[in-house]
């Protein structure tokens, strides 16, 4: 090669990385598309079972592996515990949070924490993953990568078994005595009774007082905790920075919270329907108008260009922490 050729070729810029923000907003809106990209071949996913036979009771780990994606740091984790061919089989269906793959690797993985609901033959439900061919004629850009089903099945646990404890002592302690030997004994008084009693319940009730006096910002702290939709919420809220996307995570942890907690209806997803959904739950007027005016702040953000609009996963944390009775 001339030398020429191969300066030129040093100094020539490399090629830029394709992104999901060259595409328009509406194509970045597609269904079952979480922002996979290919310059060439195809984009591959499959499922993964930490095993095939569990057992009730115990946790699956579920990995979904993507691969041939010219842009890994973008991908999006596609949201299981929405989809109801998931709920009906698992109890517990939480994101395991990892960290973000660099922008030239390989495969990128997503881990789920399920939970069996019964036992029985099953099969993981089918995925339909949408990529995006950028060298693909216009109509036949958005290809899809189907994620097979995968069979497992969910046993009882075994049942332990008591340990056998052989017998050992003199002969005489296991010889039945008459009662002139041993009378029977009468035992404690109704009195004796009544006092231990009287006295568990007073120590019990000082201890609950004092310990509301003296952390009343922790007793409110442990009963919201109880309600798993706030629970799961703020953990979805708190891995939420670490996303490729964490503008999207905020808004879809948040339209969890309110499915999860005042039983918001699944099909609301947009500002407008989630505020109809609230209204028709009668919750507060103000309330339906911060929740409604998060989400809008939540979209207007992932459209806008980068840096226009920050919406932060605190914001709904604090939003629900001061709905809970939990701020300060």
């Amino acid at each position: 090669m001339p030398p020429l050729a191969v300066l030129l070729l040093l100094i020539s810029p490399a090629a830029p990385r394709p992104s999901v923000n060259d595409l328009s907003p509406v194509d970045r809106q597609r269904d079952d598309f979480y922002g996979a990209i290919t310059g060439g071949g195809k984009v591959t996913a499959a499922w993964a079972l930490s095993t095939d036979k569990a057992t009730l009771g115990t946790d699956l780990t579920l990995t979904l592996t993507v691969t041939n994606a010219a842009n890994p740091h973008e991908l999006s984790r596609p949201p299981l515990a929405d989809r109801d061919d998931f709920r009906k089989l698992f109890g517990v269906i939480e994101d395991v949070p990892g960290p973000a793959p660099p922008p030239d690797a390989a495969r990128v993985e997503f881990r789920y924490k399920l939970r069996p609901r019964a036992e029985g033959k099953y099969s993981l439900p089918e995925l339909k993953y949408l990529y995006y061919a950028q060298a693909a004629p216009p109509d036949r850009r958005f290809q899809t990568a189907f994620v097979a089903a995968v069979p497992f099945s969910v046993t009882k646990p075994p049942v332990p078994k008591s340990p056998v404890v052989p017998l050992d002592g003199p002969t005489q302690f296991f010889q039945v005595r008459s009662a002139a030997v041993f009378p029977p004994s009468g035992g404690p008084s109704a009195w004796w009774w009544a006092g231990l009693l009287g006295g568990a319940a007073v120590l019990t009730a000082g201890w609950i007082v004092g310990w509301r006096v003296w952390y009343p910002d922790a007793a409110r702290l442990a009963r919201i905790r109880r309600t798993r939709a706030v629970r799961v919420a703020f953990d979805r809220l708190r891995t939420a920075a670490l996303s490729p996307d964490p503008t999207a995570d905020t808004a879809t942890a948040f339209r969890r919270y309110l499915h999860d907690r005042f039983g918001l209806p699944y099909s609301a997803t947009t500002p407008a329907e989630v505020a109809t959904g609230l209204t028709e739950l009668n919750l507060p007027p103000d309330r339906i108008a911060e929740a409604e005016q998060l989400l809008r702040r939540c979209d207007a953000a992932r459209f806008a260009a980068a840096g226009d609009i920050m919406v932060s996963p605190d914001e709904a944390l604090r939003l629900i922490e001061r709905w809970e009775g939990v701020a300060g």
